[in-house]
């Protein structure tokens, strides 16, 4: 586990949404890696295996987000669907097989979460909430995915997801 969320770095949670930009030693401007992720993108990061399908595409771009100082932008529900992924992931499976990571695992995930440099946006006035809603609506998708659409969309900033119906929207 320790593997895949060794890029830590100090507390992000707090950073403002305009802080992506950065100047290089000659004084202009230099634009951060930033993108929306939703919690299917991560969940391939934090538990697939190397194997898997997905692993290898999450780890380079998070890596590649977090190596260059870029952000990571979520909405307010992604702590709550991540949260439930691992709950989940802690259950003993189906089949009656092990669960796939222990309950210390999933709060060393947790943790380590949020030393990464993910901005959550918890922006919900009405406004925002009638274009999540009418995103979903037009595009034929849950009002949680439309919620990350909505807020790669605002931000102007890539989705990264695996959600094959919201990467349809894209």
């Amino acid at each position: 586990m320790a593997e895949n969320t060794s890029m830590s770095r100090s507390e992000g949670n707090g950073e403002d949404i305009n802080d992506s930009a950065s100047f290089d030693a000659n004084g202009n401007a230099e634009t951060l890696p930033a993108a929306v992720i939703d919690t299917s993108f991560f969940a391939a990061f934090l538990l697939a295996t190397s194997d898997e399908q997905g692993y290898e595409q999450a780890k380079k771009e998070i890596t590649r987000i977090v190596t260059n100082g870029g952000m990571i932008f979520v909405p307010h529900i992604f702590w709550y669907e991540i949260g439930n992924v691992l709950l989940n992931a802690t259950k003993k499976r189906k089949d009656g097989s092990d669960a796939r990571i222990s309950i210390t695992d999933a709060n060393d995930i947790l943790y380590d979460l949020k030393q990464l440099p993910i901005v959550t946006n918890s922006e919900n006035d009405l406004d925002i909430m009638m274009r999540i809603s009418e995103l979903a609506r037009a595009k034929d998708i849950s009002f949680y995915n439309a919620s990350y659409l909505e807020l790669a969309k605002r931000l102007a900033l890539p989705l990264l997801t695996f959600d094959e119906k919201l990467k349809e929207t894209l």
